[in-house]
């Protein structure tokens, strides 16, 4: 059975920290997490960031994820883990940093069909913006990674 109404799932659950710690000619490199998840992921461009995103925004939905959630929020607030250095799969050395140059808190208010609307945060710098597309989250991370 899948829970529809938005309004009962936690707003944790919607939210989802992204660390970007390479943007090589405006190419992704970093890691998200949200209380879901539990475990960092690694994405090495913004489609594996968006379909990532996208998987968890699901899983969100579930049941399962709904009733796990306050056991999975509490384990991770038990161990806070250091940002960990990342190593690419396309074997480039020396490309990526130890510390995120810029990282995001991306919330999901309300999803329909393929995109998102809410708001975004720019934990560095700590400056909200709301977008009400995909698209338009993308322009203002761009724009973010861009003045980093």
């Amino acid at each position: 059975m899948r829970n529809t109404n938005n309004s009962l799932i936690p707003h944790d659950i919607k939210t989802i920290l992204i660390k970007v710690y390479s943007y090589e000619n405006q190419n992704l490199y970093g890691t998200l997490k949200n209380s879901i998840l539990g475990k960092v992921k690694h994405f090495e461009n913004l489609t594996q960031m968006l379909s990532q995103v996208e998987q968890l925004l699901k899983a969100s939905e579930s049941n399962e994820a709904f009733s796990n959630h306050k056991l999975r929020l509490r384990s991770a607030m038990q161990r806070i883990e250091p940002d960990e250095l990342i190593s690419r799969s396309d074997g480039k050395a020396g490309t990526v940093r130890k510390e995120p140059i810029a990282t995001f808190e991306v919330k999901v208010i309300f999803q329909q069909s393929a995109t998102w609307q809410g708001a975004i945060i720019w934990s560095d710098r700590n400056i909200e913006q709301h977008y009400r597309s995909v698209l338009e989250m993308i322009t203002l991370m761009n724009g973010a990674l861009m003045a980093a």
